[in-house]
Formats: C-alpha cells, sequence, structure tokens
C-alpha cells in the first residue's frame, strides 16, 4: 500500500511540511515524481504537469482540467479495455464532465449518453432519481446539454414529464 498525492503543479507547502513538520526526506525519483521517506506507510507526490505522456498517460490524465484531445483518447482505450479502466474513466468522467460534454458534441462516433453509461453513472443516476430526486437527475443532464428525447430514454420517463420538468 502506497499513500500518493496527485497535484497539478508543484506541491510546495505539502513538501516543505512534510520536511519541517513531519522531519520526512523527499526525493524526486524521476520528473514529477516524488518519494517521501520518513513515515510506515510509503508516500509518493505526483505532479502531473511534470509527467511525460508517453510514459504516464494515464496518470497524468489524473486532474479535474482534462483536455478534450486527452478525454477523446481515454473514450477510445476505454471502449478497448472496458473492464480495466471502468473504475479510472468514472472518477475522470466525474471531474471532467463538462470537457467530456464537449468531445460528444464534436464527434459522431459517440454519443454523451454511451461515454457515461459505459462508465456507469447514468445508470446511478437513474436509480438514485427512482428512489429520490428523479426531477433533478432530469434538470442536471439538461443543463449538461442532452436533449429532452435523449433524457426520456436515458431515465425512462415520459417525454412530456422531461419536457415539463426542463420547460423545454
Amino acid at each position: 500500500m502506497t499513500l500518493t498525492f496527485v497535484e497539478s503543479r508543484y506541491p510546495r507547502k505539502l513538501i516543505e511540511y512534510l520536511k519541517t513538520v513531519r522531519g520526512y526526506e523527499t526525493e524526486e525519483v524521476s520528473p514529477g515524481i516524488y518519494q517521501v521517506r520518513g513515515d510506515y506507510i510509503p508516500i509518493q507526490i505526483i505532479e502531473s504537469k511534470k509527467l511525460s505522456d508517453s510514459e504516464n498517460f494515464w496518470l497524468s490524465s489524473l486532474t479535474d482540467n482534462l483536455e478534450i484531445r486527452r478525454a477523446s483518447v481515454i473514450i477510445k482505450e476505454k471502449r478497448e479495455k472496458q473492464a480495466e479502466l471502468g473504475a479510472y474513466l468514472e472518477v475522470i468522467l466525474r471531474a471532467n464532465s463538462r470537457v467530456f460534454l464537449e468531445v460528444y458534441k464534436m464527434s459522431d462516433a459517440i454519443t454523451f449518453e454511451e461515454v457515461f453509461t459505459e462508465a456507469g453513472i447514468i445508470p446511478e443516476w437513474i436509480e438514485r432519481g427512482r428512489n429520490e430526486g428523479r426531477e433533478q437527475t432530469v434538470r442536471n443532464l439538461y443543463s449538461m446539454g442532452m436533449s429532452a428525447e435523449k433524457i426520456a430514454q436515458a431515465t425512462e420517463l415520459p417525454l412530456e414529464r422531461v419536457r415539463a420538468l426542463t420547460k423545454e
């Protein structure tokens, strides 16, 4: 087990705290990857902007500021490696839903619903909506750019009900 912190920029305050307050040693073992020594649990700190794409594509994608190009590659890889990437993709999708919506708008090859359904997000919203807050699910999907027709299909609600909730 290793405790890993992923930062988009150099974690100056964290490293300073670990050195001065905790008395730990830190060493950059490769560009963007810092090893922390001195605790019972191994600790590493990852500065995602310094990671090379070729060697650390997936690791450097763990961010809430994902680029459209990278999101497109992730979706393609997701389809090819469905089981391996499920949990990973779900985290990225939740943190970058607006970027993936942009990918959806730019591509005819995939649909917004496919991306979120493959990640298990739409079924989660549907189930949550069945129990309580189904109307909020409809409003959320609509605010993310999904049409009333697609929302009705995804939530299994009548189109008239979706239109009433979205005032479309």
